[in-house]
């Protein structure tokens, strides 16, 4: 029901074998670089991938991963409706993703990983997994872009809930307001804060926090809403 806390569907090309999560060693958890994945700017140029990138939304994506065989995960939008706007291709050295005409809708996780295998048993290497959280600003939808227009976010006493109003300018002011009655609740304290990648996160949902509600942005211009959410 949140669009925030879902995960992504792995993509893997591992030739249709079957792949298990290797988990790193506890003290290798720390201090991972990004040097296997990287953007491509033109020819012989590239651009390692900051945890944080923003990009220009129509111009084509090429991302690259260094390994004879990668798996990759991106956004479920991308995955949902089969996107012919993206491929995804593996050489004997690198695998590239590369996505054509990227929108406001395509802003989210974007991650490579290195698929380890041991005869038919094959393992995704957590210390060789890289990821970056890539935007596609758009003054016009400041908001992800989603296609349900009316979500259900589920409370649970004991675990945190998440509004997943995702915006695609991280610089943006966002504000999360319920409808009825109308008001704005009080954000960036202990119990509520808003993470541009995830949404507002409530800590620990409580009853006052049931009801349907709404996010608005400000960036330079007009404020939009959001999608509304029945929690």
């Amino acid at each position: 029901c949140c669009q925030g806390v879902k995960r992504k569907k792995d993509v893997e090309e591992s030739r249709g074998r079957r792949v298990r999560v290797r988990q790193p060693a506890q003290n290798d958890r720390k201090g991972k670089s990004q040097s296997l994945l990287t953007r491509v700017l033109d020819k012989g140029r590239f651009q390692h991938l900051a945890q944080t990138t923003l990009l220009t939304p129509g111009r084509k994506m090429e991302l690259r991963c260094k390994g004879s065989s990668i798996g990759w995960s991106y956004p479920s939008n991308l995955d949902t409706f089969s996107d012919s706007r993206l491929s995804i291709k593996q050489s004997d050295k690198y695998s590239q993703l590369i996505l054509t005409s990227p929108s406001a809708a395509d802003t989210g996780s974007y991650s490579c990983w290195v698929i380890v295998c041991d005869g038919a048993e094959c393992q995704r290497d957590q210390d060789r997994t890289y990821t970056s959280y890539i935007y596609f600003p758009d003054k016009d939808h400041l908001f992800v872009p989603s296609a349900i227009h009316f979500e259900i976010v589920y409370l649970h006493p004991d675990r945190p809930a998440v509004v997943p109003c995702r915006v695609t300018e991280p610089r943006a002011e966002v504000s999360l307001h319920r409808e009825v009655p109308p008001e704005e609740i009080t954000t960036n304290t202990t119990q509520v804060t808003y993470d541009p990648t995830r949404g507002f996160v409530l800590q620990q949902p409580r009853p006052e926090h049931q009801g349907v509600f709404y996010c608005k942005a400000v960036s330079k211009d007009t404020p939009q809403v959001s999608t509304k959410y029945q929690l």
